[in-house]
């Protein structure tokens, strides 16, 4: 079969986009706008950065990039939160790497994420919440690349419409090559959710999604199997790995097989379209993604959280103030407070970025109800079961077929975001 263009893939919801934005201006909402916050030199950021500006100006969105410097990213994020005029947020990362990227993806209000990435959309992905109760039902934002990889599948037809929503992926089998908290590990929970077999590899090993015996859980578990065997036997094979030197030989691709690719290198070798179907890039979805969460974050804006301040729930709290003021974050001085012991600051998993009278009662109320979630058990409903039989080694190293050393960009961790 020939290869599946991302573009054509794209258009529909593009239509659908141009549609929305018609409508916002028609009922008086204006054109919606995305604010864009680069902090970094990195090409694929700054190559996505240009992608979301072109196909904003076709769409009749506004969007507006704002160069700043890192230790000024957390006061640039605070500043949009509070724009009346800005109706969605967009950092490119990476920005300093590991927790404190982390952390700034929580500084994005709920009401202005477009990306899906602050704690409260991923606590409703990873449990299988697709609509937020205490929000009036409203449908929760999904994380783009992995819900570009998603829309990829269906038009594919890897979804089996027949069968009832969280099940029409029941009997897949579908390897996924990268486990960052960005792209590859929420693709194989929503994948789960919707009742695959998920094999999900990187350079620590390889793990089994499934959806969960409990409602709202996805079980992990422990596999003895080869990746090699993984891979041969694959219906769906998704490659995200940020590495020039790594390649999946297509003669060890499963028949009919559909190849998605969303590094901005290509993880796949030549033959991959003769066995099935190929799909080399998906930055254009993935941008139509961007788009439609933030016309959705337009039309159900949140009334009760207009102009105040958003919670942040994280792993890592910032130093707390013997005042009960804020939480400090990336770039800022501690001035004229005295800051409490590391290990009280610890204790407090709730912290709010400027708390005070004008804050409702009934959303530190919700946030109280919620904070037991961070620290450690952010996804408590993920359980790791060890298999009966010693697992073989699954390390991927200079050996291994699939070619990746520990050297080439050790955890995977980098959002990928491939525009070409």
């Amino acid at each position: 079969m020939p290869k599946a263009d991302a573009t054509s893939i794209a258009s529909a919801f593009h239509d659908e986009i141009k549609l929305g934005v018609e409508q916002s201006v028609r009922e008086g909402r204006g054109r919606p706008r995305l604010v864009g916050l680069i902090a970094n030199d990195d090409a694929g950021a700054q190559l996505y950065a240009r992608w979301t500006a072109k196909a904003c100006e076709r769409d009749g969105i506004t969007y507006e990039l704002r160069q700043v410097e890192r230790v000024s990213l957390e006061e640039s994020v605070i500043a949009a939160n509070k724009d009346p005029d800005v109706h969605g947020i967009i950092v490119y990362y990476p920005v300093f790497g590991g927790p404190i990227d982390d952390y700034l993806r929580d500084v994005i209000s709920v009401e202005k994420d477009v990306e899906g990435l602050n704690h409260r959309y991923r606590y409703a992905m990873y449990h299988n919440i697709r609509q937020l109760s205490d929000y009036g039902g409203r449908k929760c934002i999904l994380p783009c690349t992995p819900l570009a990889c998603l829309k990829i599948l269906e038009h594919c037809g890897a979804y089996d419409n027949s069968l009832p929503v969280g099940s029409q992926l029941k009997g897949k089998s579908i390897l996924v090559y990268n486990r960052s908290e960005v792209v590859g590990r929420p693709l194989a929970a929503m994948l789960a959710n919707d009742g695959a077999t998920v094999f999900s590899i990187d350079i620590t090993g390889m793990l089994v999604y499934t959806k969960g015996s409990v409602d709202g859980t996805i079980r992990v578990e422990e596999t003895s199997m080869a990746q090699e065997e993984a891979l041969a036997s694959a219906d769906v094979v998704v490659a995200g790995v940020p590495s020039k030197s790594f390649r999946i030989d297509a003669g060890k691709l499963k028949p009919g097989v559909l190849a998605v690719n969303f590094s901005h290198h290509q993880n796949f070798a030549d033959g991959a379209a003769e066995q099935g179907t190929f799909v080399p890039a998906i930055g254009k979805v993935t941008i139509a993604m961007l788009e439609r969460n933030l016309l959705r974050r337009v039309s159900l804006r949140f009334p009760h959280f207009s102009h105040h301040t958003i919670p942040i729930y994280h792993r890592h709290s910032p130093p707390i103030s013997r005042s009960g003021c804020i939480a400090v974050g990336v770039g800022q001085r501690y001035r004229g407070t005295e800051q409490l012991p590391r290990r009280s600051a610890r204790r407090s998993r709730l912290s709010f970025l400027q708390t005070g009278p004008h804050l409702p009662q009934q959303l530190q109320q919700r946030s109280a109800s919620l904070s037991a979630c961070s620290a450690g058990r952010m996804w408590p409903q993920c359980t790791r079961v060890s298999c009966t039989s010693k697992p073989q080694s699954s390390t991927i190293g200079a050996s291994s077929p699939s070619g990746i050393s520990r050297n080439e960009d050790a955890t995977w961790g980098r959002a990928t975001n491939n525009c070409t």
